[in-house]
């Protein structure tokens, strides 16, 4: 029922059906990163699965530039002139394309894991840091 409810709302408020212009989805947010625009939000939620909606929060609200919040289902809609926002059911995969200048850390969208070392001991009195990732191994 709110995906009907959304689309309508799409359909009468927006010239544009890739997002409705001040409405905020809050909640249930998976992933978040900065973007200038809510094209570049639109388009990464279309190319992850786990997306079901997005908002994109216009510059200077949640800093200098604009900021990207991906959701792992869909809120309830709320009025809101900070942001843009829509459902994933809206994004066709034609619609998909490259995103330009935009640069994200990590691979396949995930954010990146900071590396976690841990301390080992070999023998008593020498001290090994040994990468929980792969086999790197140094004297500490």
């Amino acid at each position: 029922m709110r995906v009907f409810l959304l689309a309508i709302v799409m359909m009468i408020f927006s010239g544009s059906a890739f997002a409705v212009d001040g409405t905020n989805l809050p909640g249930r947010d998976y992933a978040n990163f900065p973007a200038p625009s809510a094209f570049v939000c639109r388009t990464s939620c279309g190319g992850e699965s786990q997306c079901q909606a997005y908002t994109w929060v216009k510059p200077g609200i949640q800093g200098p530039t604009g900021h990207c919040w991906l959701k792992s289902s869909l809120p309830a809609i709320v009025k809101d002139r900070c942001c843009d926002s829509g459902p994933r059911n809206f994004i066709s995969k034609r619609d998909l394309r490259a995103e330009d200048k935009i640069n994200r850390p990590g691979s396949a969208g995930r954010p990146a894991r900071p590396r976690v070392l841990r301390r080992i001991s070999a023998r008593p009195g020498r001290t090994f840091v040994r990468a929980c990732r792969g086999r790197q191994v140094a004297a500490g």
